[in-house]
């Protein structure tokens, strides 16, 4: 039968659990969370350059705690989104 392609890279989980799916790169097992939050880091740098670019930063007095809740933020909503991507029939 055909699976789809990205069913391929999570490990397969059973119905009913809402568990962040591991992924796996080469046969190498990595936890869910490892690869949201290295994809979160990745849009947080992107989304502070743009803030940057766009001179935003005036508006904001504490830069470093700034960073660390759009780092949260966009963590959270990850972590939502990936506990839902193993559910699929």
């Amino acid at each position: 039968s055909h699976r789809p392609a990205f069913r391929a890279f999570f490990r397969p989980k059973q119905r009913g659990q809402s568990m962040i799916p591991d992924l796996c790169i080469s046969g190498v097992f990595v936890p869910g969370l490892l690869g949201g939050a290295f994809i979160a880091l990745v849009t947080t740098v992107a989304l502070l350059r743009l803030l940057t670019v766009l001179g935003a930063w005036r508006v904001f007095s504490i830069r470093p705690l700034v960073e660390l809740a759009v780092f949260t933020i966009l963590f959270s909503l990850l972590a939502q989104g990936l506990s839902t991507i193993g559910s699929l029939p």
